[in-house]
């Protein structure tokens, strides 16, 4: 039913209609996606500095968790998006 979901599927007026509905306002995908790049290069860090001495450790495992939440945030707002839109597909029909 969904397959034939396209950009051609669902205009972005139909998607800025169904975000009002909600009482939403529409993600910033490139915030989300600047979270998900700065998250899993505080990660990356974070995974050096656990291999070096115990101060440092102590900073990467902070980088670790940081970088953690903020990658799944940005993951969450394309989720939340995607979603959106496939209720606005659904809706139309």
């Amino acid at each position: 039913m969904l397959s034939n979901m396209g950009p051609e599927a669902i205009s972005e007026h139909d998607v800025a209609e169904t975000y009002r509905l909600i009482g939403r306002r529409p993600p910033s995908l490139r915030w989300a996606k600047a979270e998900l790049f700065l998250g899993l290069g505080a990660v990356a860090c974070g995974c050096w500095l656990l291999r070096t001495e115990v101060a440092a450790a102590a900073f990467g495992a902070g980088l670790l968790t940081l970088g953690g939440y903020l990658a799944l945030a940005g993951h969450r707002s394309h989720l939340y998006d995607a979603m959106t839109r496939q209720t606005t597909l659904l809706r139309r029909r």
